[in-house]
C-alpha cells in the first residue's frame, strides 16, 4: 500500500485517526470491558474517542507537537489505552515505561527518548 492512500479496510490514513473512525462507526458498541470491583463495565467507542480526544487536545495545550516523546508510565489499565490513543493523536511518539522498572531505569528511558512530559497513574 502506499503511504498516505489509506487502509481499503478502515479508510484509515494514520494509526491516530482509528479511534474517531471507529468511534463513528461504531458508537455505542463496547470497545473496553474492565473490571470495576466484582463487575465488568464496558466502555463504548464512541466514549474512548471522546476520552481520547480530550487527552490529545489538553497535551497540544500544553505544547506537545507533532514527533515530541511522551513517555507513559502505568499499569494496564484502560487509562493507559486513552492515554496512548491521545498521546498518538498529537502525532507525538508514545514511549512506553514498564510500571516494574526501577527509578534510575525509568530516569534512562525518560532521558535516553528525549521525552518532553510524562503520563503516569
Amino acid at each position: 500500500m502506499e503511504a498516505g492512500t489509506g487502509s481499503p479496510t478502515t479508510g484509515s490514513k494514520t494509526i491516530a485517526d482509528l479511534i474517531g473512525r471507529a468511534a463513528d462507526r461504531y458508537g455505542e458498541k463496547p470497545a473496553i470491558r474492565h473490571k470495576v470491583g466484582d463487575a465488568w463495565e464496558d466502555v463504548s467507542f464512541a466514549a474512548v474517542g471522546d476520552i481520547a480526544s480530550e487527552i490529545t487536545r489538553g497535551l497540544i495545550d500544553l505544547g506537545i507537537e507533532r514527533g515530541d516523546r511522551v513517555a507513559l508510565l502505568g499499569n494496564t489499565r484502560p487509562e493507559w489505552t486513552y492515554s496512548s490513543l491521545g498521546i498518538t493523536g498529537t502525532g507525538a511518539v508514545v514511549v512506553p515505561i514498564y510500571p516494574s522498572n526501577a527509578p534510575d531505569e525509568c530516569h534512562w528511558v525518560v532521558s535516553d527518548y528525549g521525552a518532553r512530559a510524562i503520563v503516569v497513574e
